[in-house]
Parts: C-alpha cells; sequence; structure tokens
C-alpha cells in the first residue's frame, strides 16, 4: 500500500545519500545512512528480507574501506545468493575483500567466476556491475590490456542499453589502460569521448554502484 512505498522511498533515499557519501571517499558517514536504511527496512517494510542483501553488500563495501574487513565479510555471508543480479554483486564484494587482505589471485578469481555467473542474467545491466568494477580492478593489478578489454565490453553494452553514465565510467578506465600501454592516441579520444558525455548529461560528480569515474572530474583528470 501507501504506506509501504513510503517506507521504501524513504529507505532508497537513505541508501542513495550511503552511494554518495561512500563516492565522496566517507565511508564513516556512508555506514551511518546503510544502518538507518538497514533498521527502517527491518522494523517497517513487509517482506524485509527482499531488501536487505543490498544493503548488506553496500555496508560491506564501506566497512572494508573503513579496515573492518571481518565486520565485511559476516555482512557479505549473510546476502542472499538466489538471484543472479545479488550473487554476482556478493562475489565481487569477496572479490574486493580478498583484495584488502593482499589475496589478489584469489580477488581476481572471485572477479573471474562472477563474470561466468553473470551470464545466466536475462538483465543486460547486470553484466556492467561486474564488468566495470572488474576492468577497475584488473587496472590496479598493471593488467592493462585486461583492464581495456573489458572495460570495451562495457561501453559495448552500455551503448546498446543507452546507459551514458556507465559509457562515460568505462571509456575513462580504457582511457586510463590504453595510456598505460602507450596507445596514447587511443587514451586521449577514450578520455575525450567520457568528457563529452560526462558534459552534455551534467555528471559533475556521480554516484553509482559500480564506481564514480564517469564523472567530468575523472575524465578530465
Amino acid at each position: 500500500g501507501e504506506r509501504a512505498n513510503n517506507v521504501l522511498d524513504e529507505a532508497n533515499a537513505m541508501d542513495a545519500l550511503g552511494v554518495t557519501h561512500a563516492a565522496l571517499h566517507l565511508p564513516a558517514q556512508a555506514l551511518l545512512w546503510y544502518e538507518r536504511e538497514y533498521a527502517l527496512i527491518m522494523n517497517r517494510a513487509d517482506g524485509a528480507a527482499m531488501y536487505t542483501s543490498n544493503i548488506r553488500q553496500h555496508k560491506a563495501d564501506v566497512l572494508m574501506r573503513l579496515g573492518r574487513l571481518d565486520e565485511a565479510e559476516k555482512e557479505l555471508m549473510l546476502c542472499d545468493s538466489m538471484e543472479v543480479g545479488r550473487h554476482v554483486l556478493t562475489l565481487m564484494g569477496r572479490g574486493h575483500l580478498a583484495a584488502y587482505r593482499g589475496d589478489t589471485a584469489k580477488a581476481l578469481g572471485l572477479m573471474a567466476y562472477a563474470e561466468q555467473v553473470v551470464e545466466r542474467s536475462p538483465i543486460p545491466w547486470e553484466h556492467i556491475t561486474v564488468w566495470e568494477p572488474y576492468a577497475r580492478f584488473l587496472l590496479q593489478t598493471g593488467d592493462w590490456q585486461q583492464a581495456l578489454n573489458c572495460a570495451n565490453k562495457a561501453i559495448d553494452l552500455a551503448d546498446r542499453i543507452g546507459d551514458h553514465a556507465a559509457k562515460a565510467g568505462c571509456l575513462v578506465i580504457a582511457g586510463q589502460a590504453a595510456q598505460r600501454l602507450g596507445d596514447l592516441r587511443g587514451a586521449e579520444q577514450s578520455l575525450t569521448e567520457a568528457l563529452s558525455i560526462a558534459k552534455e548529461h551534467g555528471y559533475v560528480g556521480l554516484s553509482r554502484e559500480t564506481g564514480d569515474d564517469g564523472c567530468m572530474v575523472r575524465a578530465a583528470e
């Protein structure tokens, strides 16, 4: 009913504030919003379990940034893995947790597995929720060619489904990878296109689950 919709609207607003604070590198503040969202859902929403995995994944992300790795792991272990989209985000979260613990090989293995699992999803955008952060992590590990390949897959898909923000974000990653590979012309082309998309759509500062690469600030760096 209307009451249920109001609760979910309020929870979504809290979630958006959490994502925004996380994108601004304010994890402690983000965690407060996610905890408020979780309390609201548990106390007032019908079928609360349907919504908790998303919150737990967000909490795990900022707990990692705060160095609270064991708490992050507990949140990820409690996430529902029945639905493909949630399962792959949990796998990506476990991958990032492994990276925070210094196990790059395990992190890459989990992210590669997430890429396999997402092939079962009927929702095209869910591929981007894997490819964009996977490409970003590959870039960080120094595997620039694989980062470029992964980013390009996401760019092509984002273009087909009209997700301008995702396309801009992945163009930034592609540009950075091309630059490290010595393809300065390709890098300039990708970053210029990312900046153009960001300007056209007003992405001065962008806060998304997949990251904040698609904003004018990042594209202009």
